[in-house]
């Protein structure tokens, strides 16, 4: 796990405390109508991530929350065609949407069934991950429609009562991580790896279409060299009397 920032230094906009700068803390959840969750959270200043590790009622395993800082905008004038206004996605440290994946480390979406301490509900391991609008959350609880969940490689459903005991346990985890005060830096963290990692993937691209570039020139100048290969094997191919001035042998005009 990387370090985080050391005591007292600056992070993007703010000073963190030095008891912001642990790498983990225990954690205890009262939630009306549930239980309490207890565990530990871990926070990732590289990436912005918080790694919840948890038991409860009928709960136990590991979430990630991350804020989700990409937002669509509209530009004005960004369509050339028609002069109108275009959605552009942006970097927006204020979005209020989160993302939260089940499982901890850092396998891609495609092996999210892998991930480490995959969380189970109800009996159920659940896989992959779900939005949040964190507004949405303050207007009233998390119900079952409100989040993702499936269980299993093939994403199957899982039960009515499984899906919104997920809902309230989620719906704990982000409010607890929105209301900390290091939240702000978890963001800028957040939008930092977010605009490095596009950094990253316009230079990888920039990379690609000048080797595309390269290509193309070479397949132009092999194209012109088979070309006079063609012209070199025509004229081998011609009969030996035939020449550019005519036929050998014909009538001397002196």
């Amino acid at each position: 796990m990387p370090a985080p920032p050391e005591s007292g230094r600056a992070f993007g906009t703010l000073i963190l405390p030095p008891e912001h700068a642990m790498t983990a803390k225990r954690l205890r959840i009262n939630i009306p109508g549930f239980g309490a969750l207890t565990g530990r959270y871990q926070h990732d200043w590289a990436t912005g991530a918080t790694t919840y590790t948890v038991t409860g009622p009928r709960v136990a395993g590991t979430f990630v929350i991350r804020h989700n800082p990409r937002t669509l905008v509209p530009v004005p004038g960004a369509d050339r065609n028609r002069g109108a206004s275009t959605p552009c996605e942006v970097l927006d440290v204020d979005a209020p949407q989160v993302h939260v994946q089940y499982g901890g480390g850092n396998k891609p979406d495609f092996l999210d069934y892998e991930r480490d301490d995959l969380p189970r509900v109800n009996g159920i391991t659940l896989c992959g991950g779900t939005g949040i609008d964190v507004d949405r959350m303050r207007e009233r609880r998390l119900r079952g429609r409100d989040v993702n969940v499936r269980r299993g490689r093939y994403y199957r459903s899982v039960p009515e009562a499984t899906q919104e005991r997920t809902a309230v346990v989620l719906h704990g985890l982000v409010a607890h991580w929105a209301g900390r005060p290091e939240n702000y830096a978890l963001r800028l963290a957040c939008c930092r790896d977010y605009a490095a990692d596009r950094g990253r993937v316009a230079s990888a691209k920039l990379g690609v279409d000048r080797a595309w570039e390269r290509v193309e020139v070479a397949r132009r100048e092999l194209e012109r060299e088979q070309a006079w290969v063609g012209q070199l094997a025509e004229a081998a191919a011609m009969p030996p009397a035939v020449v550019a001035g005519g036929e050998a042998g014909g009538d001397n005009p002196n």
